[in-house]
C-alpha cells in the first residue's frame, strides 16, 4: 500500500512540473560522433547546432555541447562548424542570454559556399543574474593556422555585456572575462581583420563593480602577450592595444 502511494505522489508531483514549465530545446547535428546535452529547468530557449546542411563541406565531428539554464526567460545558442570543439554554458535566474560561434558556414550565391571550420577549440560561459548578455565568437582556422583557442566568460549579477573574438587563423588563444556586479561591459579581440600571427596570447578582463568598461585588442602578428584589466569600483575606463610580440601590459 505504501508502495503504491509513493508512486501516485510521485507521478503527480512530476506531472505539475511539466506543466509549469515551458521550455524549448533544439538540437542539429550533421556530421559524425558530436554530443549535445541539453538540461533545463523553467521557461528557457535552447538552440544547439553542430555542423550544417548547407553543404557537405560544412559536415562537422566530434564536437561536444552541454548547456544548463534553471530559471525564466534565458536563451542560449550555440553554433559550431567544424571537429573537436567544445562548448559549455550555465545560466541561472532570469533573461539572460548566451550565445556561443565556432566557425561558419554561408551562401556566397547559389551552389558556392564559403565555410570555415573551428578546429579544438572551448567556450565556456556561465551567468547568474538577470539580464545579462555574453557572447564568444571563435572564427575558425585558416591562412595554415587557426585552432586551440579558448574562451571563459563569467557573468554574476545583472545586465553585465562580455564580448568576446578570436579571429580566423588564430591559435592557441586565450580570453578570459569575469564581470561581478552590475551594468559592466567587457571587449577583448585576439586578431584585427584576420588572425594570422595571433599565437599564444592572453586576454584577461575581471570587472568587479558597477558600470566599468574595459576594452582590449591583440591585432594581426602578435604572439606570446598579455593584457590584464582589474577593475574594482564605479564608472572605471580601461583600453590597451597590442602589436607585436612578448608585450606585457596590466591596468
Amino acid at each position: 500500500m505504501m508502495r503504491k502511494l509513493f508512486f501516485s505522489m510521485a507521478f503527480c508531483l512530476g506531472t505539475g512540473l511539466t506543466f509549469a514549465q515551458s521550455n524549448a530545446s533544439n538540437v542539429n547535428q550533421n556530421g559524425n560522433d558530436n554530443n549535445s546535452t541539453v538540461s533545463q529547468t523553467g521557461t528557457n530557449k535552447a538552440t544547439v547546432n553542430q555542423g550544417s546542411s548547407l553543404t557537405a563541406q560544412a559536415i562537422s565531428n566530434n564536437n561536444t555541447a552541454v548547456v544548463n539554464q534553471e530559471g525564466s526567460s534565458n536563451t542560449a545558442t550555440v553554433n559550431t562548424i567544424g571537429n573537436l570543439n567544445t562548448v559549455n554554458q550555465t545560466q541561472n535566474n532570469t533573461n539572460n542570454t548566451a550565445t556561443a560561434t565556432q566557425g561558419s558556414a554561408r551562401q556566397l550565391f547559389p551552389g558556392f559556399f564559403q565555410v570555415t571550420k573551428s578546429i579544438n577549440n572551448t567556450i565556456s560561459q556561465n551567468q547568474d543574474g538577470t539580464d545579462n548578455t555574453a557572447t564568444a565568437n571563435q572564427l575558425g582556422s585558416g591562412f595554415g593556422g587557426g585552432g586551440e583557442n579558448k574562451i571563459d566568460q563569467t557573468q554574476t549579477g545583472n545586465e553585465n555585456t562580455a564580448t568576446a573574438e578570436q579571429q580566423v587563423a588564430a591559435s592557441r588563444n586565450t580570453i578570459s572575462q569575469n564581470q561581478i556586479g552590475d551594468l559592466n561591459t567587457a571587449k577583448a579581440t585576439q586578431g584585427s581583420g584576420g588572425g594570422l600571427g595571433v599565437v599564444d596570447n592572453t586576454i584577461e578582463q575581471i570587472q568587479n563593480g558597477t558600470e566599468n568598461t574595459a576594452t582590449a585588442q591583440q591585432k594581426i602578428q602578435t604572439s606570446s602577450s598579455s593584457a590584464i584589466q582589474n577593475q574594482s569600483g564605479d564608472l572605471n575606463d580601461a583600453n590597451i592595444a597590442q602589436q607585436g610580440r612578448n608585450n606585457d601590459a596590466s591596468q
